[in-house]
């Protein structure tokens, strides 16, 4: 995987703040309202499922791809409404109004829907571009292995009766 679970960030203690908080919403949002127009739902949202990359994008893990039912997108809908708390709780402990952003964010989702929950995030919340989310991901994660590259083969190294492409030669 080429990131973080959002619940190793969580873990590490208020690192990230309202910002970060909102664009992950937005994201585990979008997804949601994608899965409900396809007719599935995730089945287990919350920290555990959610991915910050090394690039700042954010997804969700190992959807359950059930068919969609009233239970199934209530319970992803749940899932919303507590990290939209969590969230709240854990980045933006100092700043009540942000925090409070977040939290209706989440009733919004509740009791009217994902796609209102979004527009009211999208006009409160702080402008953020996930550039932070990617720093504090690539951190964690350590550095990106290096991919070693295949070493062209030249004509001195070739042995005697084999050709460039591996064949031999007469």
């Amino acid at each position: 995987m080429n990131g973080v679970v959002l619940e190793r960030l969580l873990a590490r203690g208020p690192v990230l703040g309202a910002g970060e908080a909102a664009v992950v919403l937005r994201a585990v949002g979008r997804d949601l309202l994608a899965r409900q127009a396809d007719g599935t739902v995730h089945g287990a949202v919350g920290p555990a499922a959610v991915v910050i990359g090394r690039d700042g994008r954010v997804w969700l893990r190992e959807p359950s791809l059930l068919p969609s039912s009233v239970p199934g997108e209530t319970a992803d809908l749940q899932g919303f409404v507590r990290l939209a708390r969590t969230l709240a709780t854990a980045w933006c402990a100092g700043d009540r109004a942000r925090a409070e952003l977040l939290e209706r964010c989440g009733a919004i989702a509740s009791a009217s829907g994902l796609a209102l929950a979004l527009a009211t995030l999208r006009v409160g919340a702080p402008w953020c571009d996930g550039s932070r989310l990617a720093a504090v991901a690539a951190e964690i994660t350590g550095p990106t292995p290096a991919i070693p590259l295949p070493v062209p083969r030249s004509a001195e190294a070739v042995p005697a009766g084999e050709r460039l492409d591996g064949r031999l030669s007469a």
